[in-house]
């Protein structure tokens, strides 16, 4: 993994690949979106941006390839249905409604087929006025529900509370 100057060495937990448009490394220990946020800058990424039509399921697939089930409770987020997710770089807290990546700032439409949607609504959804952080569903949610019969599948985005403590998913390119 590329590295700066100021970066500081990888944890040895973090679970590493690359898929076509980038290298990543999944932190698996959980922190807010902030902490998150701060701690990928000095590892010498940033909180990913998935930002081209098939880095979404490439990384989605990486992860749950390399990610033991197991550890998936460590990383629920409570307002997520109880479901586990992985926190991306992609936040509202700008200017609600407006989703941005974090890096370049580009913006990211709220009509892209990533967002969660299923019988239950779509997302983002901004429950109770507090979710503008973004992050990836590794189950369907809210928790056990059939695929299309949630707010969201396994692979969707999923608009959460920065105050979730979760895995981070770490950007190098």
């Amino acid at each position: 993994m590329p590295k700066s100057k100021k970066s500081k060495s990888l944890p040895k937990s973090a679970l590493l690949f690359s898929t076509s448009d980038s290298d990543y490394a999944l932190i698996l220990k959980p922190a807010t979106f902030a902490k998150a946020e701060k701690k990928a800058l000095k590892f010498g990424g940033y909180l990913a941006d998935l930002s081209t039509p098939d880095e979404n399921p490439e990384v989605f697939d990486s992860i749950t390839g390399l990610l033991d089930r197991s550890l998936y409770k460590k990383s629920t987020a409570s307002d997520g249905g109880g479901s586990s997710y992985v926190w991306l770089g992609g936040s509202d807290s700008g200017s609600e409604g407006v989703w941005r990546w974090s890096k370049s700032g580009a913006l990211i439409p709220t009509d892209s087929p990533e967002w969660g949607k299923g019988a239950m609504g779509r997302e983002p959804d901004n429950f109770q006025g507090t979710q503008h952080y973004l992050a990836l569903g590794l189950e369907n949610w809210p928790y056990g529900s059939a695929d299309g019969m949630g707010f969201g599948n396994a692979g969707m985005w999923n608009d959460i509370q920065g105050g979730n403590k979760l895995f981070y998913l770490i950007e190098f390119n």
